[in-house]
């Protein structure tokens, strides 16, 4: 038996699953606690400015994890992961949602690193206004 999270801010799911989802708003999951060695990954910086460890991800004038310099617009974003196997072949997306509504992909690219440590990089071209970043990691775990 699996587990489904449904993670919006706002929730408009009217059907039916088995098992029953969670709706949640999003936020962090932390697997260190359940599983040694699990997998990590996070931005770090954008714009050469840190990212609090804890980011909220707010839209919100008071509640900004980063503020980025007026008139940057190519973006350096900075991602650091742990416990990704680098010989699977992983692919890291970055998925940059703008408060217009609109969605940047940008490319990002492995830096340096081992499996336990590695650091990618993506340039983003940031409009004006607030943007909530969101990274994930993939790859062929060769498990069927």
């Amino acid at each position: 038996m699996g587990r489904i999270r449904l993670e919006a801010f706002q929730h408009n799911f009217t059907g039916s699953s088995s098992p029953a989802p969670r709706a949640v708003a999003p936020g962090t999951i932390i697997l260190s606690n359940v599983v040694a060695n699990s997998p990590k990954v996070r931005v770090v910086s954008v714009a050469g400015i840190p990212v609090p460890e804890q980011p909220l991800g707010l839209f919100t004038i008071t509640d900004v994890d980063v503020t980025v310099p007026e008139g940057t617009t190519d973006a350096e974003v900075i991602i650091a992961a742990e416990n990704i196997p680098l010989g699977a072949s992983p692919t890291i997306t970055l998925r940059v949602v703008l408060e217009t509504g609109g969605l940047r992909t940008p490319p990002v690219s492995l830096d340096s690193g081992t499996d336990e440590s590695s650091t990618w990089t993506a340039t983003v071209d940031l409009p004006h206004g607030f943007s909530r970043f969101y990274v994930e990691a993939r790859w062929d775990s060769g498990q069927p």
